[in-house]
């Protein structure tokens, strides 16, 4: 039977998810904002320069990396959210630990039916992930583009086959950038929450020893 947890325990557990929030909430706002800023640069830097013909392809493969990143990030977040209102917060059901239930949450699936993921995209409790998603897809894609105009445009007067090899890559690159970040689930990331609170309570209703909590009288 699952030994009873002290409040220190809990207390030292809530912390610990409010930090990787905090940790998460971090990356997810400077990653991209160095990323840009980095692509800036070298844009300004190097504009006339033939060099900046390479640079399309990896800065964008890096945003594109960083998007994935994200998205994995806001999952890790509504994940901790779920799991801290049902445990910590509404104090509903008890918790063997983190650890050791996210073993079993990670093994849980949920079935939704048709009516029920209508409900569950309405609520937007990542809202911010949709202004971050289009600052990654159209910025990224305007400097990226920025650079190999400025290639071209510098080097006007002695193009070759190379230089417009390259240019010819880099925009097919940017196209299948664009076209491969719509891809990432959006309605799937605003939901995450609620979605995640599902799983948790299936999740801890299968953790060893007595979960629901005895009301105070």
């Amino acid at each position: 039977m699952m030994m009873e947890r002290s409040e220190n325990h809990y207390s030292d557990e809530y912390h610990f998810l409010r930090t990787e929030l905090e940790t998460n909430k971090k990356f997810v706002f400077e990653r991209p904002l160095f990323i840009i800023a980095t692509g800036m640069a070298i844009l300004g830097a190097l504009y006339e320069a033939k060099v900046i013909i390479l640079a399309p392809i990896p800065f964008l493969a890096i945003l594109y990396f960083n998007l994935w990143f994200t998205q994995n990030r806001l999952k890790s977040s509504a994940r901790i959210v779920a799991y801290l209102q049902l445990v910590h917060e509404t104090k509903h059901l008890k918790t063997p630990g983190w650890e050791s239930v996210l073993r079993i949450y990670r093994k849980t699936k949920i079935a939704l039916s048709n009516d029920e993921l209508k409900v569950d995209t309405d609520y937007d409790n990542i809202g911010f992930y949709s202004p971050i998603f289009h600052f990654h897809v159209w910025l990224g894609a305007f400097l990226a583009a920025a650079m190999n105009v400025g290639a071209l445009a510098s080097q006007w007067k002695s193009l070759n086959a190379v230089l417009i090899t390259f240019f010819i890559v880099n925009v097919v690159s940017i196209l299948a950038y664009v076209a491969a970040a719509f891809k990432f689930p959006l309605k799937e990331i605003h939901s995450g929450i609620e979605r995640d609170r599902l799983r948790w309570i299936q999740a801890l209703e299968k953790a060893p020893g007595r979960h629901q909590k005895e009301k105070s009288r």
